[in-house]
């Protein structure tokens, strides 16, 4: 792999293996590469394997990468090539082979180490790290990895004034060592302290707007609201099986008692998804605060849908389908779990109509009469009684919104 000498302000030098999957740099404790040099960017740039090459990358610094005294976005790198970094140096050797069975064995649990790393399971990484070392005395990827460890530990004691120790009871993938909570009220944020903290920021962000924005609407205000930030559809599905309903294999996100939501790349590509996501949860945890749970399904999704501002796809098409064949869901098997809906067509319709059922009525009766209709659920009241806020019956909603559809969603 790959050897990086680093020369830190002209004077400190160390010399470090780059991984396989290459590594970060910048002034943030979280990086690969970290220089105390307050003119370097947090994330500055970034130095990764591509097509069988290894590549620099500027990541947007406020003072610019170098190779070879010239700055760079991206740019290839070679045996020999000088990558300067404000008053820092790293040049860049070409690749060290290792050859036998023992250094295959240690590249692979210094692999294993690194997993356990990137999920905050410190102990498990560091008995890793000793195993490498001690088939290995004094490899440089094992000791950058120690020190990484520690730097990790480190950061975790100064946190722990701001943040509260996750449950232990929670899951055992949601140690106590790694799951911690982010309290301003009235979130509470619990994710795993290897996330970057750029995006426990936007998810903190994202979900006071999703609060102001339901406030405003639906004037409810929880006083708390707890939220938890998974890696992996892995873990989201195995935290929710703990109680009974796991989530289906395409949700990234899923409203109980709490918000709980899946972070990993995938779930991140498209930029909106995380505000579309969050927003939608929020819209679930909310109606269930202010109906006491009691709220049919196929309001509280549609007022989701509405919220976000995301209709599903194909909904003018299916609708339109639906109109010409007079073939519509009735709302008395909406109510609950749409995915009990034996075909996806099924649920994907069950989708398309909770959303405009919902716009129906918010163009008829405003908030202010989907607020009077939660209210009533709030109050106890089953489905006539609620939908009597706005002077309907079940049917003569129905009835209503079959009639207004021709003028406003279809062709």
């Amino acid at each position: 792999m790959p050897v990086l000498h680093i020369t830190t302000s002209g004077f400190v030098e160390k010399t470090v293996d780059v991984p396989e999957t290459g590594c970060t740099i910048g002034r943030a404790w979280d990086n690969v590469i970290t220089f105390n040099d307050e003119d370097v960017s947090a994330y500055h740039a970034a130095l990764y394997c591509d097509g069988g090459g290894f590549f620099i990358e500027d990541r947007n610094s406020t003072n610019g990468t170098y190779l070879n005294h010239i700055k760079i976005n991206r740019s290839p790198v070679q045996g020999g090539d000088v990558i300067s970094i404000c008053r820092n140096t790293i040049r860049f050797e070409s690749f060290c082979a290792k050859e036998g069975a023992d250094d295959e064995n240690v590249a692979k649990v210094l692999t294993e180490a690194d997993r356990h790393l990137m999920h905050g399971r410190w102990d498990s990484a560091e008995s890793a790290v000793q195993k490498a070392l001690l088939m290995e005395q004094g490899n440089s990827q094992a000791l950058q990895l120690q020190d990484r460890i520690a730097r990790k530990k480190n950061m975790y004691r100064k946190l722990e004034s701001l943040v509260v120790p996750g449950k232990k009871d929670t899951l055992s993938i949601v140690g106590p060592d790694d799951f911690v909570s982010l309290n301003a009220a009235p979130f509470e944020i619990r994710f795993h302290i290897s996330r970057d903290a750029h995006l426990i920021k936007e998810i903190f962000k994202t979900l006071k707007r999703a609060y102001d924005l339901v406030g405003r609407h639906l004037e409810v205000y929880p006083e708390r609201v707890e939220v938890e930030v998974y890696t992996s559809q892995e873990e989201l599905q195995g935290v929710t099986g703990l109680n009974g309903c796991a989530a289906p294999d395409w949700a990234a996100g899923m409203c109980d008692e709490k918000i709980r939501i899946n972070t990993d790349d995938d779930t991140l590509r498209e930029p909106q998804f995380l505000y579309l996501m969050l927003t939608h949860e929020y819209v679930h945890y909310a109606v269930r605060h202010m109906t006491g749970g009691k709220c049919p399904l196929w309001l509280e999704e549609g007022i989701a849908q509405v919220e976000t501002q995301n209709a599903p796809a194909g909904t003018e098409e299916l609708l339109q389908r639906a109109l010409d064949n007079d073939a519509f869901l009735p709302l008395e098997i909406l109510q609950h779990d749409f995915s009990a809906l034996e075909y996806a067509e099924l649920i994907d319709f069950a989708y398309v109509e909770a959303y405009s059922i919902v716009t129906f009525l918010l163009q008829r009766y405003s908030w202010s009469g989907i607020r009077a209709v939660l209210g009533a659920f709030g109050s106890g009241e089953e489905v006539p009684g609620a939908l009597g806020r706005v002077h309907l019956s079940c049917e003569e909603l129905e009835q209503a919104w079959k009639e207004w559809l021709p003028h406003h969603c279809c062709r």
